[in-house]
């Protein structure tokens, strides 16, 4: 089981890294309207990964 929690917390970590760089990307790229569209989401759920790992780093 803890095996498993490992896996997820890297495979969170892997595609917040992902978003960030997508984010990244998107504001050199602003003429693309699906970026733009995309960009809100994005940072809402880097955010909220963000305080996930926040939260399970203090709890521990």
């Amino acid at each position: 089981m803890e095996k498993f929690k490992k896996s997820v917390d890297d495979s969170l970590s892997l595609i917040g890294t992902m978003f960030l760089m997508i984010i990244i990307l998107s504001f050199f790229i602003q003429d693309s309207s699906l970026f733009y569209d995309c960009r809100i989401f994005i940072i809402a759920i880097f955010l909220g990964r963000t305080m996930v790992n926040l939260y399970r780093a203090r709890k521990k």
